[in-house]
């Protein structure tokens, strides 16, 4: 499951998320869970209203990429830059 997906069509992922754990949660509930967990809910901005305060400032998909503070990349790549290619997320370690 990539986190791009889950934003995208969060109902129909978290279900299959649910499924895929066993779960037996009906219709109703899942619907519940994933309002009561979404950006809006929880920091009563829409996605994009920033709040640099907040650990969720914006609530976009890859505006990680505008905070990342490059004193951390290096030490990123070591411990996880294989996996962000492995998975897709980079072609190569030069971003």
């Amino acid at each position: 499951m990539r986190y791009e997906d889950l934003r995208a069509n969060t109902l129909a992922e978290f279900a299959r998320l649910v499924g895929f754990f066993g779960l037996q949660l009906d219709e109703e509930k899942v619907q519940t869970i994933v309002e009561q967990n979404s950006f809006e809910y929880a920091t009563k901005r829409k996605p994009g209203q920033e709040d640099t305060s907040s650990h969720k400032r914006k609530g976009i998909i890859g505006d990680w990429r505008n905070v990342f503070q490059s004193s951390r990349i290096d030490a990123f790549k070591r411990l996880a830059g294989d996996l962000l290619v492995e998975v897709g997320y980079e072609k190569d370690l030069n971003w």
